[in-house]
């Protein structure tokens, strides 16, 4: 798959090309059950996250166009609280 084919394959191609990866060439960072990483293609890597529930986004109407993003919350470890040294080791590269 190169990249331009991303854009206009649909979403269920997609998923079922990481699940086919994972299962062929399985995990090249982060962890079963958290955060991954699956390499689907020799340019492609897709990072595997928990999307939060967005319960609604706003845009201002001033010429910046902040957004706000109204979404679940999840507990968790706070990432701008984690030293780079903890960060370097949550993924790993070939």
């Amino acid at each position: 798959m190169t990249t331009w084919e991303i854009t206009t394959t649909s979403d269920k191609s997609l998923i079922d090309l990481c699940y086919k990866a994972q299962k062929d060439r399985g995990l090249i960072g982060g962890r079963v059950g958290g955060t991954q990483v699956i390499k689907v293609s020799d340019q492609i890597a897709v990072n595997i996250v928990h999307v939060p529930k967005v319960y609604r986004h706003v845009v201002s109407n001033t010429d910046d166009r902040i957004g706000y993003l109204f979404m679940e919350y999840i507990p968790g470890q706070n990432l701008e609280k984690m030293s780079t040294s903890k960060q370097t080791r949550t993924l790993h590269r070939e």
